[in-house]
């Protein structure tokens, strides 16, 4: 009889040893990790520049229209190179400070991402304005109008 009770009892060890040495069960999956901290003042940030956008865009738009119309009016060359100077006036005002909006806004305390898309619209902003970058004047006009939405969805 004793040789049967420690004959059970090594072979429960010898079963236990085994049962450590298996391989242990697979880890439960990691938890996500949460999202970065979102700040506070981005959503804010973010409707501003898409207002500031669309209202620059706007002001862009209507006034390369009125250029184009002034282009083919009838009127005497004088009159419309000095509607003209006004117009770009206008256009170089308008690029100015919704460059310097945008940028003043990318200076707050908001998300990286947020960050990267308003300082992405400056430089379209900026290269817009730059008469040494030569791009189509229907690819900076689309570009622009875009730029509300763009900002707005990166947010």
């Amino acid at each position: 009889m004793r040789r049967a009770v420690v004959a059970l009892t090594v072979l429960g060890l010898v079963a236990g040893t085994a049962a450590c040495e298996s391989t242990p069960p697979a880890d439960p999956p990691a938890t996500p990790a949460p999202p970065a901290a979102h700040r506070p003042a981005t959503a804010a940030v973010c409707a501003e520049a898409a207002r500031i956008s669309e209202a620059g865009a706007t002001t862009y738009t209507r006034t390369l229209d009125e250029m184009y119309v002034l282009a083919k009016s009838d009127l005497d060359q004088a009159t419309i190179d000095a509607r003209s100077a006004e117009k770009e006036r206008v256009l170089d005002e308008t690029l100015d400070v919704w460059a310097a909006k945008l940028t003043t806004l990318a200076s707050q305390d908001i998300d990286p991402s947020a960050r990267t898309a308003l300082q992405s619209g400056v430089t379209a902003v900026q290269r817009a304005g730059d008469p040494s970058i030569l791009s189509s004047l229907g690819e900076t006009r689309v570009t622009l109008e875009r730029l509300g939405r763009t900002i707005t969805a990166a947010c």
